[in-house]
């Protein structure tokens, strides 16, 4: 397949290419007139209380303390292990995710090693409304509360007031996120890019099954006007 082949189809079956890119359009009206998206990122930090002398950061980057901080979003991921990206600012949203939740542990090891050095579990929150952002940011905080209770009272070795949680300060907020109008018209282009190269193929591939009908249709045809000719001849 060239760019001729391409053209020839595109020019035979245009109404293909038209469906094809109006799909696009439609689409990509639809992606513009969201209004953004609330993002939140909350940082919740497991420390051990202690009476005083206090040890560096609580305990907080003892490995027993970021185990359990483990465990907890884990439970909080129904039972499912944290997932993680290749750089711990990556922000959710960045995935293309439009509406979600993403629980987390700080993690500084990179894509290709995990690295826990302090427990603490990052909450992302991806949604259209910033009340649904809190809802959900009010809701994961009671679980891990309630989980926290549960798996100290349980625990041999912790009562329930061993393990302290606490949200990190500055990080309970909501941001409004919206591309700006250079990265609206790079969506565009790409886009439109995407249409043109989607209708050249639909069209393609209409034009081949076109001519494979016409070619399975040919034979019966002369078929059909062989046995007319014959039964014509032999009255």
């Amino acid at each position: 397949m060239n760019a001729r082949t391409v053209l020839h189809a595109v020019r035979h079956r245009w109404y293909v290419c038209a469906l094809v890119c109006a799909a696009f359009a439609v689409f990509g009206v639809t992606q513009m007139q969201g209004g953004g998206t609330y993002y939140s990122k909350t940082a919740v930090w497991f420390s051990i209380n202690m009476p005083p002398p206090l040890m560096p950061d609580s305990g907080a980057d003892t490995p027993d303390v970021i185990a359990f901080a483990g465990a907890i979003a884990t439970q909080l991921n129904n039972g499912r292990a944290p997932a993680s990206y290749s750089s711990p600012d990556a922000p959710y949203y960045g995935a293309g995710v439009r509406q979600g939740v993403l629980v987390g542990i700080r993690d500084v090891g990179g894509q290709w090693a995990n690295w826990f050095t302090r427990a603490v579990i990052d909450l992302q929150i991806v949604g259209p409304s910033e009340e649904w952002v809190t809802q959900q940011q009010d809701g994961l905080m009671a679980r891990i509360q309630q989980a926290v209770h549960l798996r100290s009272a349980g625990s041999d070795e912790a009562s329930p007031d061993t393990v302290n949680v606490q949200v990190e300060q500055f990080t309970q907020g909501v941001e409004h996120v919206e591309p700006s109008l250079v990265m609206r018209a790079m969506a565009c282009a790409a886009l439109g890019l995407a249409a043109i190269l989607a209708g050249g193929l639909a069209s393609v591939a209409a034009d081949s099954a076109g001519h494979r009908i016409t070619a399975r249709r040919r034979p019966l045809t002369a078929a059909n006007e062989s046995t007319t000719e014959s039964e014509t001849s032999h009255p």
